[in-house]
């Protein structure tokens, strides 16, 4: 994994898949800042890649990621409203 950014077949593969799946959560959270995405698309790829990580680690985490996400969602609409 360290090598992914090394120009080799692999790597590019890797680097495009990383892409899309920003660009996939980016199109699921508009208003979400680029840093926003980034340690997104961190953090779901790390919980994919956790070998020892059990299902009931994997549920908590997954909570823990929708509760942030639904606040930031509440935070932009309040803003967007003037509230």
């Amino acid at each position: 994994m360290t090598r992914r950014h090394m120009d080799s077949s692999i790597g590019n593969q890797l680097q495009e898949f990383e892409k899309r799946f920003r660009q996939k959560i980016s199109k699921a959270y508009p208003k979400a800042k680029s840093e926003e995405i980034e340690a997104l698309a961190a953090v779901i790829f790390s919980l994919v890649a956790s070998p020892d990580l059990s299902e009931a680690g994997l549920k908590v985490a997954l909570n823990i990621i929708k509760r942030n996400l639904e606040i930031e969602t509440i935070n932009n609409t309040r803003t967007q409203r003037g509230s």
